[in-house]
């Protein structure tokens, strides 16, 4: 799926969007129109675009649309999570 202004939405983006309730156009309005924007210091060339509390990950240059969670809002790790820092912010270290 492509939104207007071209960017690819990866089915992750779409399957976490619909399992933390948004809709598709929400989606879509974050990443062609956000409020917020500026750039992953921890992912040089991603971009978090964020809009009504939801926050966007996309990669210009790819024009693709990475991943998504609700801004400001913890979560607990999931289990397919790896991520050093993940792992070191919910044991608490």
């Amino acid at each position: 799926m492509r939104t207007p202004r071209g960017y690819v939405i990866r089915q992750h983006v779409l399957d976490q969007a619909e399992l933390k309730g948004y809709t598709v156009e929400q989606v879509v309005r974050v990443i062609d129109d956000p409020t917020i924007r500026y750039e992953n210091r921890r992912y040089p060339g991603q971009f978090r675009h964020i809009r009504d509390g939801l926050v966007v990950c996309v990669d210009p240059t790819r024009q693709v649309a990475i991943t998504l969670y609700a801004d400001r809002i913890e979560t607990p790790q999931r289990p397919d999570q790896t991520d050093r820092d993940a792992r070191r912010h919910f044991n608490g270290k």
